[in-house]
């Protein structure tokens, strides 16, 4: 069918405009002109790039039409402009080259799909001896379709054609306006989402921050506690305190009653043999005390004669 295979696929431009196009207008912009303007004369203007023969080869093609798929084609023409509509979708391309020997109008638009220039020709076909002619239509493709006179554009076709654009134009204006909000709306999302991504970064970095000054304060903590430890170790190895035993020990079942140099107290032996005593224990201080050196041990009444022990055990 001439709408889907032909008009509706290749001579779509933007209900806005054509970008491509040589100073084309935006549809509504350019039957607003029409409606607006008185009919024109077949006559060249100053301002026209066509000549009277071409501009009577334009408006033999302008009218309504019918395709040989049962398709009502309206054709208007406005100075180098041609809009076609399809039933009630309307269409718009650049005229390009007019040939009047051969009734030939070549049409410029832009393929729908790949945003390429194309080039589609309307030909005039005179059908009888009175002049009566059909059209044909040949895309870039090489299909084309016949178009058969119905009448010319009346007022009352270009009222149901403006408000057929207008109604497009609305729907294209609102379709704009629904993308834009699409945009925005993906645009915050995509805001938030950075903002969300950021945050759990930052927490992220926090986190691993925290952790290290942990680790590090463990550590700190656990070489403190080594130095401690080792200064403990160092001051206890390095101990030289001693332990003086002199007169009147007394020796009662392992005990001894010793006078000292810490004063009076009562230890214990680690065997029953005062006399092979090694090691004393202070049963009230708890210190513990090994044999360094002794002078001297009386085995019969159990007197210590300066005997050294030191803090070791």
């Amino acid at each position: 069918m001439l709408k889907n295979m032909v008009l509706v696929m290749l001579l779509a431009t933007s209900l806005t405009g054509c970008s491509k196009s040589d100073g084309v207008q935006s549809i509504k912009d350019f039957f607003a002109k029409i409606m607006n303007s008185e009919k024109q004369e077949n006559q060249p203007t100053s301002q026209s790039k066509f000549n009277r023969e071409q501009l009577a080869l334009l408006q033999d093609i302008s009218g309504i039409w019918r395709s040989d798929a049962s398709e009502l084609v309206s054709i208007l023409i406005q100075g180098e402009h041609i809009i076609f509509m399809i039933d009630n979708e309307p269409k718009e391309a650049s005229i390009g080259e007019v040939d009047t020997v051969n009734g030939i109008v070549n049409l410029k638009m832009i393929e729908k799909y790949s945003n390429e220039d194309v080039i589609w020709t309307i030909r005039k076909s005179v059908i009888n001896e009175k002049g009566d002619f059909t059209l044909k239509v040949i895309t870039h493709e090489g299909e084309s379709y016949d178009l058969s006179f119905v009448r010319n554009i009346s007022e009352t076709d270009k009222n149901r054609i403006m408000k057929i654009v207008n109604h497009f134009q609305e729907s294209d204006e609102q379709i704009e306006e629904e993308v834009y909000q699409l945009e925005e709306v993906h645009a915050d999302a995509s805001a938030d989402v950075m903002a969300a991504e950021a945050a759990e970064i930052e927490e992220i970095e926090r986190s691993a921050t925290e952790a290290t000054e942990v680790a590090q304060a463990a550590a700190q903590a656990a070489t403190a506690q080594e130095m401690v430890t080792r200064a403990q170790k160092i001051a206890i190895n390095d101990k030289t305190e001693k332990l003086h035993l002199y007169d009147d020990v007394q020796s009662n079942n392992g005990m001894l009653s010793v006078t000292t140099n810490k004063g009076f107290s009562t230890w214990q032996v680690n065997n029953l043999s005062a006399a092979a005593a090694n090691t004393l224990i202070g049963l009230s201080s708890g210190q513990c005390f090994n044999l360094v050196s002794k002078k001297g041990f009386n085995q019969t009444d159990g007197r210590d004669i300066q005997s050294v022990y030191q803090v070791a055990c």
